[in-house]
Order: structure tokens, then sequence, then C-alpha cells
């Protein structure tokens, strides 16, 4: 038997619909306090959305804001090891 800590403060509901028109999401209840209900959260580095073409989009915005950061590091460190030279 897996065992689980459950931390509501951590824990965030995503209402996924399937419909282009956003429907009433029923509040979730954990240990008596309310879950808040959010658009967008990020699990384990990867981005969940309330729909699939959300989640589409902002994991390629991501990936591609990453690609940059990483150039930008790339970069910062050739230029340092020419001035050393």
């Amino acid at each position: 038997m897996e065992r689980y800590l459950l931390q509501p403060t951590k824990s965030v509901h995503i209402h996924v619909s399937h419909q282009r028109k956003k429907g009433v999401s029923t509040p979730l209840f954990m240990n008596n306090d309310e879950i808040p209900s959010v658009p967008r959260a990020i699990h384990l580095g990867i981005i969940r959305t309330d729909s699939m073409l959300n989640n589409q989009k902002a994991n390629v915005d991501e990936n591609l804001k990453k690609k940059q950061e990483e150039k930008h590091i790339v970069y910062s460190v050739v230029v340092t090891k020419c001035k050393r030279d």
C-alpha cells in the first residue's frame, strides 16, 4: 500500500473542459478546506492548464524561454573564456 501525504496548502484544482465555453465548476474540499481553482499549474516541470490547446501553447512557450536562457549562458561563458585567453 502506497502512502501519500496530501497537503491542502499546496494542492490546486484545474477544471478541464472539453468545450470552448467555460462551465461552472463545483468547489472541491480536502480536510474541510476548499482547494483553490486555478487555470494553470506546474507539476514536475510540466505545465497543466484548463484545455489541451493551452497546455501545448504554455509548454512550447516555456521550452522556448528555457532555450533562450541557455543560449545566453553559453554565450556569456564563451565570451568570458575568450577574454581570459
